[in-house]
């Protein structure tokens, strides 16, 4: 009898912990729902009847007031403030709003210095969702920056996210095994670009630093590929652009924490 018990138990338990883990994962899949946020000159007062940038600015927020999302908007906000921040001397702003402000204050002084000048500033930013499942939400942020010069700067920025704490994951977060990646990793790079095993890294031009291989700061771990950008001057010349390697996720799967 008190082994029957001790079933009958150990089965509402289990289908306790079933229907628990359901409504976990239904609650924060409710989680990624986002919206788009947009922002250009008109948003801006002291842009009003004034000759200002050319701002462009499309971005991605978890519309849930959780830790879940504030935790990702947080971080997605400081990384937007990152691009727009122009006047390395000085902190930076607090806000996405705020960081457009100050751009367009630093396009004010600028003309001011020079008020013949045609050259005018330029913000181009775009983010989206890049993929999304029950492990990982992943933003991507395509942005254009021109300050003055023969051109601007452009580039990408995955931004991989746990998708049950919101937590921003690193290279070592994704990846177990990182040297044994990378060396992976050197392996298709030399292939691609023509580099023999013994020839330098740098031999065709590249500038890694100490003539070591390094993995790109950005990398996105997808639903069904893994994908690397070198962004320009990373370990290329501007003129090289990005430098781009997508695998299969099958192909790489003995390493991946996600």
């Amino acid at each position: 009898m008190k082994k029957f018990a001790f079933a009958i138990t150990l089965l509402i338990l289990m289908v306790s912990c079933k229907k628990e883990h359901k409504e976990k994962t239904e609650a924060h899949a409710q989680k990624f729902e986002t919206e788009q946020v947009v922002r250009d000159a008109s948003n801006i007062a002291s842009c009003k009847d004034k000759d200002c940038p050319d701002i462009d600015l499309v971005y991605t927020r978890v519309k849930e007031d959780s830790n879940f999302g504030q935790r990702i908007n947080q971080n997605n906000e400081k990384e937007l403030i990152q691009i727009l921040h122009l006047a390395e001397d000085q902190p930076l702003a607090q806000s996405v709003d705020q960081a457009l402000d100050e751009f367009v204050e630093e396009y004010f002084k600028f003309k001011k210095i020079d008020s013949l000048t045609h050259t005018s500033y330029e913000a181009q930013i775009e983010q989206s969702i890049k993929s999304q499942n029950d492990k990982t939400l992943v933003f991507k942020t395509s942005y254009y920056i021109y300050t003055g010069g023969a051109h601007g700067y452009g580039a990408v920025l995955f931004s991989n996210y746990d998708a049950q704490t919101g937590k921003l994951l690193q290279k070592k977060d994704l990846i177990d095994d990182l040297p044994s990646f990378k060396d992976f990793v050197e392996e298709k790079f030399r292939l691609q670009y023509q580099i023999p095993e013994t020839a330098n890294i740098n031999s065709k031009g590249f500038f890694f630093d100490d003539d070591q291989f390094v993995l790109p700061e950005n990398i996105a771990v997808t639903d069904k590929e893994v994908i690397l950008v070198y962004n320009p001057y990373e370990v290329a010349s501007y003129a090289e652009g990005q430098l781009r390697f997508v695998f299969p996720k099958e192909s790489v799967e003995k390493w991946l924490k996600y």
